[in-house]
């Protein structure tokens, strides 16, 4: 069995997701911080086959990536069912919340469970959020996520997610994507009367796109290590990112949301921040936020970011591979080059 978990951690106002992908041979567990240990027996990748490729193919000429979108947008007057049922026309998605969520997720590793959250005001604030998420991804994107006959994004919105014995607490596990052979899904703590960091979910987004370019053979993680720098390893493990022989050597910045203070030469830079370290997953997730960002709110969180050269390759190469995997609408594509040309 093939399965990725990717957790969001909010910790001192910063948001910082975490991520363990592996095979059905690794063991997770993450800990109340946000760390995450990954004992790993010999990894493999998996060989997309045509069959997959031909599937996926016939799924996007089925998409109408310039259908009118109108009917679907979201009033205040709609009640959460409304406003669920709308998400899920515009974006072919799966939306469950309120007494109808799962509250285990054992299929994700450590025993993850969620408490359900059933305040319509709040269910409505976060519907809103999802939304705002997910309509900064070009029209179509979205609806030819899934691969392999996982089916839809499932998308659950629960109360405070814990793992194991932990006791659920709002905002201490904000997210998580799972990918495994049976279901695709992300979950979504909307505890805090429905405020969500709509970032945190489209970097989540992002993983999931990330999946389904692998499962499409896309992804060449020997080409994509050429882009980094000589002799750089990613660390692979969260515990101990942070004492790596690379902290601070190759990032933007240290932290996300924090202005740019290193001073390395131009060249010498190659991430975004050092969380980026981690692994290839977290590198091109990270390396999209200022993008997006800037896509979704008209202003950058590390500007200039896109302005390093080695940056540019990098982010250049992984929007190179979501244009050849998805039909696109041309006038969000035409959007989307506007913006990467002003900030790069």
């Amino acid at each position: 069995m093939n399965k990725k978990i990717l957790t969001a951690v909010t910790a001192l106002g910063l948001i910082t997701a975490m991520t363990a992908c592996g095979t059905a041979a690794e063991t997770t567990t993450t800990t109340t911080t946000g760390e995450s240990k990954v004992t790993a027996a010999e990894s493999s990748e998996s060989t997309t086959t045509e069959e997959n490729k031909e599937t996926s193919a016939s799924k996007a000429d089925t998409v109408d990536v310039n259908r009118d979108l109108t009917a679907y947008v979201l009033s205040d007057s709609d009640s959460a069912s409304q406003m669920a049922e709308k998400i899920e026309k515009r974006y072919g998605v799966d939306i469950v919340y309120g007494d109808e969520i799962r509250t285990v997720f054992d299929d994700a590793g450590d025993d993850i469970h969620a408490e359900k959250y059933t305040k319509e005001d709040g269910i409505k604030v976060a519907l809103k959020s999802v939304d705002e998420a997910l309509a900064v991804f070009p029209q179509g994107l979205i609806e030819q996520l899934s691969y392999g006959g996982k089916g839809i994004l499932k998308i659950y919105l629960t109360g405070a997610i814990a793992k194991g014995s932990e006791k659920p607490a709002p905002g201490a596990y904000p997210a998580f994507t799972t990918d495994d052979d049976e279901e695709l899904y992300l979950t979504i703590d909307i505890s805090m009367d429905g405020i969500i960091n709509v970032p945190t979910v489209s970097h989540e987004l992002t993983h999931v796109i990330d999946f389904k370019l692998h499962d499409l053979g896309l992804i060449d993680e020997d080409e994509w290590n050429k882009l980094n720098p000589e002799g750089f390893k990613y660390v692979e493990d969260y515990s101990k990112f942070k004492q790596s022989e690379f902290i601070d050597k190759y990032s933007y910045c240290s932290e996300h949301y924090i202005p740019r203070l290193l001073t390395q030469p131009d060249d010498q830079v190659y991430f975004y921040y050092n969380y980026s370290i981690v692994n290839a997953y977290e590198d091109r997730a990270t390396l999209m936020e200022d993008l997006i960002t800037y896509k979704m709110w008209g202003n950058e969180i590390a500007p200039g970011l896109y302005k390093f050269e080695h940056v540019k390759a990098k982010a250049e190469y992984l929007l190179d591979k979501v244009k050849q995997a998805f039909t696109l609408n041309e006038s969000d594509l035409a959007s989307w080059k506007k913006a990467w040309n002003e900030i790069s």
